[in-house]
């Protein structure tokens, strides 16, 4: 009997899982959805570049880069990642994080994506949890952050164009029961759109214990372990030296910009909790972005003249 309860387990989480990726898949029939699998086939990093500079010919130009973040500019272009000082006080990470404390969260691996408040979040046993768009949008800050000049002027000019605020997320890492990886708690990376970076900002302290970010450095133009999938501790020490893998550890309001075409993972939580945000600069309104964007009265307030071109996806300024 036992054999056999394993088998329909096994069954019925594998007919859970289909069904999650046939919904998934209709969120996909638009263009976005068309670019987002095409550009995904290109792995390899000069066709990626070559991809991304072409398209960047039909977008509109990017500004002058300011003589100070040139070097910030080269350092993300060479090693994949650059960090941030000052770019969030302790205050506002503070701020956001009492925000978030307060809003409800889902888990987004879980089937049907339950939906509960953080205090009652343990019962779940997921990995993350995640703070749905309306909760998001209304945190404090958060498109003075994403539209701070420093920040844009070196997406802009890496990318040699003018940036889209692709995506926006926020969530808790937090233990799990087994305490074991899970997802992109094991190393991977990411082909969001033909050409993309993204800004983490800790709203939390983070040491070795609360799943910091890990990243192999200068990964993103290595032809090593190029697929779209997982890679084990294993394969990845095999393919790149140790000096190579950056923690990011540090206080609450810790942020840096991160290439995340190269290697990259969120060590899963052995203690405690991280709470991460998460902006996406794209190319192209990207895949996993809201379908419409929203009214700016719903945003928390904000004195930024903010660019309508960059914030075409989540900020309706009709």
């Amino acid at each position: 009997m036992g054999g056999f309860e394993f088998f329909l387990g096994a069954t019925m989480g594998a007919l859970a899982r289909v069904r999650r990726k046939l919904r998934d898949l209709r969120s996909y029939a638009n263009i976005r959805g068309v670019v987002f699998f095409a550009q995904r086939r290109v792995r390899q990093s000069a066709p990626r570049r070559r991809i991304a500079g072409l398209v960047a010919r039909f977008l509109p130009p990017a500004k002058p880069v300011d003589p100070q973040l040139a070097p910030d500019v080269r350092h993300l272009q060479d090693q994949g990642f650059v960090n941030l000082d000052g770019l969030v006080t302790p205050a506002m990470a503070e701020e956001m994080r009492r925000h978030f404390e307060k809003s409800k969260v889902f888990a987004p691996y879980l089937e049907h994506s339950p939906v509960v408040s953080l205090q009652e979040a343990a019962k779940l046993d997921s990995h993350v949890l995640q703070i749905a768009d309306q909760d998001l949008i209304t945190c404090p800050h958060l498109l003075d952050i994403a539209n701070d000049s420093k920040v844009l002027s070196i997406v802009e000019g890496a990318f040699g164009c003018k940036p889209t605020i692709g995506l926006m997320m926020a969530w808790w890492s937090v233990p799990t029961t087994d305490r074991k990886a899970r997802h992109a708690q094991l190393f991977h990376r990411d082909y969001d759109d033909v050409d993309f970076l993204k800004l983490f900002i800790y709203l939390n302290d983070v040491d070795s214990e609360n799943g910091p970010h890990e990243f192999v450095r200068s990964s993103q133009l290595s032809p090593k372990l190029r697929g779209a999938g997982r890679y084990s501790d294993e394969e990845v020490a095999a393919a790149f030296p140790p000096d190579q893998i950056v923690s990011f550890t540090g206080p609450a309001s810790s942020a840096f910009i991160v290439n995340t075409t190269g290697l990259h993972r969120g060590l899963n939580v052995q203690k405690g909790t991280r709470l991460i945000l998460q902006v996406v600069f794209s190319m192209l309104p990207m895949a996993y972005g809201p379908a419409r964007p929203f009214q700016r009265r719903e945003f928390s307030s904000t004195n930024a003249a903010i660019d309508p071109y960059i914030n075409r996806v989540y900020v309706d300024h009709a």
